[in-house]
């Protein structure tokens, strides 16, 4: 089920000058959620850029390892490795207020993540990451 925030958060980022949008009818069909779209760098080169949030403040805090979803990881280097993309692909890391569908944005986190998408780890630490291309307490 699409979640709003997602969208909330993905116009955050454009807002922030880090990426433009690819309309959606651009979009391949076979994207496999909405925390997936399709970007474009500031050379135009187009990119995947997937998603994850977790709420400021919360019990678990800021999740050790990314994605959440332990198939997202092999299927974004899949995705890429597909299109024959040639920058990325990207996760952001967003920290948000709460779980509603306009929540604020408390910080966002960009990393590029080529060549750490090997098959044997489907989840990335976040620890392991070091610095951000793009991070919003940054800039």
């Amino acid at each position: 089920m699409p979640h709003k925030a997602n969208d909330h958060i993905f116009e955050a980022i454009v807002n922030r000058g880090w990426f433009q949008t690819v309309p959606e009818d651009d979009w391949p069909s076979d994207l496999p959620s909405d925390n997936w779209r399709i970007v474009t760098d500031a050379q135009g080169r187009q990119a995947l850029l997937y998603l994850v949030r977790f709420i400021s403040g919360s019990k678990s805090g800021e999740p050790r390892r990314i994605p959440n979803e332990p198939t997202a990881l092999p299927r974004l280097a899949d995705l890429h490795r597909e299109r024959g993309l040639s920058v990325g692909p990207f996760i952001a890391l967003a920290e948000v207020s709460d779980a509603t569908a306009s929540p604020d944005v408390v910080s966002i986190r960009v990393w590029n993540v080529a060549g750490r998408l090997a098959p044997s780890s489907p989840r990335l630490r976040v620890a392991d990451l070091s610095r951000p291309k793009f991070d919003s307490e940054r800039q």
